[in-house]
């Protein structure tokens, strides 16, 4: 019998145009090598207006975590660094995901940092809040 897994709901952030493929794989991986089953409480588009910022913001309140999935150039994302200010907003704690063997920049804003690999990522997931305090910038 399948152990039922817990649920962590996460926002994923990430420079829409250029990194949309690594939502789908984060996504996708997250299945099979998640220990707990993924929420995802981002946006399916990349609008910045009033009507974004409140969705947002709303769906961050309902998130564990805001992980943002770095990119070559996520740093210089406007969208992204709006996330990152309105989830500072709401208190949800953020964790920068950065590739194995990258060195992509990073956004300003940001709390803490994880290396894109399943053990860690499963560690951070157990407890976002905590692993934030731990490793803060």
């Amino acid at each position: 019998m399948t152990q039922k897994k817990e649920r962590r709901a996460v926002f994923l952030s990430f420079e829409f145009e250029k990194d949309h493929q690594r939502w789908k794989a984060f996504l996708g991986d997250g299945k099979e090598r998640c220990k707990f089953a993924l929420v995802d409480r981002s946006l399916p588009a990349a609008v910045h207006d009033d009507k974004w910022r409140k969705e947002v913001k709303q769906r961050m309140q309902k998130s564990d975590v805001v992980i943002v999935l770095l990119g070559q150039d996520t740093h210089n994302a406007p969208g992204v660094k709006d996330e990152l200010s309105l989830a500072g907003e709401v208190k949800c704690p953020v964790v920068q995901l950065r590739p194995q063997g990258k060195n992509y920049g990073l956004v300003a804003g940001s709390q803490a940092v994880c290396v894109s690999k399943w053990t860690r990522i499963n560690e951070m997931l157990r407890s976002p809040k905590a692993y934030v305090a731990n490793r803060a910038n």
